[in-house]
């Protein structure tokens, strides 16, 4: 492939091919240089064409580099790159098309946790010191409401049992077993908390040192495409959300579990219509989950995608500052970190909008459930003190 010369005056855009390897070319185009707009609509033209997998173009230095697939390119990238620009020439505007993922997020976030997780061994003390835990606080819950009850008069029946039939030594005994259950719940809370984050810390640990490794492995074309910027991002921002993930999650997910099983054990022995009419939200709640799901992951990856370029921005604009200074691009290149900024706060609080509406949503459901079930319930204590 032919070397053009910067001046030659039949090459108006002014192309000289710099290097090249198969599946990766980079270009330097005198037109491009502090021409912002042509940049971007280039970057998408490319994007739009058989066989380009990535487009990289630098408005500061005036080059492009061009990633395609070799054996699904219809034509030569210096053709597709005079093509596209003829094309803005006479007024042509590309538009950023986002492609799918190939594979599932929950899928994949599945096996990345599944790869960096500690031994066996080392996944059972977090978990039964979450169930301890979370027991000792809905006991501790019940013994205060059992407490007022017991002052009233209406004590549990095991007080008798245990021999226990005045109310004031009813009263004594409840006293100090709350006392007991706080005592207990004060010990175990540390060390649930503390067995989780050391979970995480090492599956952290492991994942990062992975990473690490699998990057130190690629090529040039890897670290060209993507960037210094986005793999430290990649190192230690995303490693750090999946160990606060892990930490987090699995601790919640017992929480919840554990109360639904014990709210609906207390149900069942109450009346099965209690339990029944507590369920009429599930499938309710199933279908706003499935609705909305897609729509929180495509929200929380379009706000990673962008905080990795701002990484990548903030890491060329660093790196490059000589040539920024010397083309006199301080003020451009603080306006694009200062919109990309802002599009990252805008993109955050979509997504979080998105979650907490989704989570109120469920609360509300589940609320109203308990609602109707509270309602039966006060019917049937009311058609008892009818008969009597």
């Amino acid at each position: 492939m032919a070397r053009r010369r910067r001046g030659d005056k039949q090459d108006p855009w002014q192309l000289r091919l710099l290097s090249a390897i198969p599946g990766r070319e980079r270009w330097e185009i005198e037109a491009l240089r502090k021409n912002y707009h042509l940049a971007q609509n280039l970057e998408n033209g490319l994007l739009s064409e058989s066989g380009i997998l990535r487009v990289l173009c630098n408005p500061v230095t005036g080059r492009v580099l061009v990633f395609y697939a070799p054996a699904t390119l219809s034509r030569s990238v210096e053709a597709l790159l005079r093509n596209c620009l003829n094309n803005i020439s006479e007024g042509a505007v590309f538009r950023y098309l986002p492609g799918g993922p190939s594979a599932s997020h929950s899928a994949a976030l599945a096996r990345v946790i599944r790869s960096s997780i500690p031994a066996r061994q080392e996944l059972i003390l977090p978990p039964l010191l979450s169930v301890v835990g979370h027991g000792l606080t809905m006991l501790r819950a019940s013994s205060l409401t059992t407490i007022f009850n017991t002052a009233r008069g209406e004590g549990p029946r095991f007080l008798r049992t245990l021999g226990l039939v005045k109310t004031g030594s009813q009263l004594a005994f409840m006293i100090g077993l709350y006392l007991l259950l706080s005592l207990a719940n004060v010990i175990i809370q540390p060390y649930r908390k503390r067995s989780w984050s050391q979970l995480a810390q090492a599956t952290q640990h492991n994942l990062r040192t992975d990473v690490i490794a699998r990057v130190e492995t690629q090529d040039m074309a890897f670290f060209d495409s993507y960037g210094t910027g986005r793999i430290v991002s990649l190192v230690t921002q995303d490693t750090a959300n999946i160990g606060e993930f892990v930490e987090r999650a699995g601790d919640e997910l017992i929480e919840k579990v554990l109360t639904i099983v014990v709210a609906g054990i207390v149900m069942l022995l109450i009346s099965p219509n209690f339990l029944l009419i507590s369920s009429l939200s599930l499938p309710f709640i199933l279908l706003v989950s499935r609705f909305y799901k897609p729509k929180i992951a495509e929200s929380y990856a379009a706000l990673g995608t962008v905080s990795g370029n701002f990484n990548q921005m903030l890491e060329n604009n660093l790196g490059g500052i000589a040539e920024v200074k010397s083309f006199t691009a301080e003020e451009r290149e603080v306006l694009r970190l200062h919109e990309c900024d802002a599009q990252i706060g805008v993109l955050a609080r979509e997504a979080t909008a998105l979650s907490s509406f989704q989570s109120q949503l469920t609360a509300g459901m589940f609320a109203m459930s308990f609602s109707l079930a509270a309602g039966q319930s006060g019917r049937m204590v009311a058609s008892e003190e009818d008969r009597k």
